[in-house]
């Protein structure tokens, strides 16, 4: 038992030594000025997006309709990203967050593709990136995973497959299974849009 005590103590204070370090770093990459409005940008393009990422969403009992899972300014939504990008990501920062995104963007696999996208919209409601950022990262995400998969179906079997497969835990796989079928086949779908529509910027 004092065992477990002294590695919970040991964990938190690491944590909270992590976190002072990359406030000292986090001036260096502080949040543009971004007048990029949601009135500007294209509905079926936030559809889109959401859609991509509606079963990690439902998985986690998000909003599966908004960005991040989230809606915009949730102070609520704000909290538990960071935690979770702190727990799951180790990323405890606007520049850790920038830094796992480049890592990541030239990957051809469905599943990190998918990924990138998940960080861009957490990123957003984390406040780590501007809605502006968030997009773009987005669309270019977006269209490579139009290149590795065809369709809707396509990109959720292959995420399934593949959480399974890199996170060793074949009941997420099945989760993330249950959950796009849950949502295919609810009244209020997130699948509403093609799956290969133009990815493009209406701003």
């Amino acid at each position: 038992m004092m065992r477990i005590g002294k590695l919970l103590l040991y964990t938190f204070i690491r944590r909270i030594l992590v976190l002072v370090e990359r406030k000292k770093l986090a001036k260096e990459y502080s949040l543009p000025e971004d007048d990029l409005s949601w009135e500007q940008v294209d509905p079926d393009l936030k559809k889109w997006i959401c859609a991509a990422c509606a079963v990690n969403r439902q998985v986690f009992h998000m909003d599966v309709h908004e960005l991040g899972g989230f809606v915009p300014g949730s102070r609520l939504g704000k909290f538990v990203i960071r935690d979770m990008m702190m727990l799951a990501w180790d990323i405890y920062s606007r520049r850790d967050l920038i830094e796992t995104i480049q890592d990541m963007i030239d990957d051809k696999l469905a599943w990190q593709l998918l990924r990138v996208l998940q960080l861009a919209g957490s990123g957003y409601v984390a406040g780590y990136l501007t809605l502006r950022e968030s997009l773009n990262v987005s669309i270019v995400a977006g269209q490579r995973l139009q290149k590795v998969t065809r369709s809707w179906e396509g990109l959720a079997n292959a995420y399934a497959r593949d959480y399974a497969n890199y996170m060793d835990c074949e009941s997420g796989g099945e989760d993330r299974r249950k959950a796009f079928q849950k949502l295919r086949n609810a009244k209020d779908t997130p699948y509403t849009v093609p799956f290969d529509m133009a990815l493009v910027k209406s701003w």
